[in-house]
């Protein structure tokens, strides 16, 4: 389209290729004469489908960030980092991971590993939340094994 961007005429009858089948509805339910340039229909477009749109979050949204109850190390990984990516601000590497640290539960072993020899960088944080990943995918899965071969095993009476 930026090919095309001094003929606003064929910006606008090219526009709907881009879209998905909602936005193509709503584009060809506009009035005929509701739209006067390409500017007006971006600007139309974006209030109509504003919910759609990725907000950036506040550089305090991290810390509001906890592990919730039966939630995974895994899982409580994944929303923080999405939430730590939309930051606006750039966050330093020693406010990010003590937000993810005190995100953890109190008696985490995670929690204790950095309290004790706190990680300096985001990445080295990353590689050690990975580590603890797998030895909680482990647990777990031991977990689950028991509980299956308990229910099979056959009580004598």
């Amino acid at each position: 389209m930026m090919l095309h961007a001094d003929g606003e005429a064929l910006m606008c009858q090219i526009f709907p290729s881009s879209l998905g089948l909602l936005a193509v509805r709503w584009y060809y339910k506009l009035e005929p004469t509701s739209i006067e340039s390409f500017h007006q229909l971006q600007k139309s477009f974006r209030a109509r489908f504003i919910t759609n749109e990725t907000q950036l979050k506040q550089s305090d949204s991290p810390w509001t960030m906890k592990i919730k109850t039966n939630e995974t190390l895994r899982e409580y990984s994944v929303r923080y980092w999405e939430c730590f990516n939309l930051v606006d601000d750039d966050c330093n590497d020693s406010t990010t991971i003590t937000a993810f640290k005190m995100g953890l539960h109190p008696d985490s072993s995670l929690r204790s590993s950095l309290t004790r020899k706190p990680s300096k960088i985001v990445w080295a944080l990353m590689k050690k939340v990975k580590e603890y990943c797998k030895v909680e995918d482990d647990a777990i899965r031991v977990k689950g094994g028991l509980e299956v071969a308990e229910m099979t095993t056959p009580i004598l009476v």
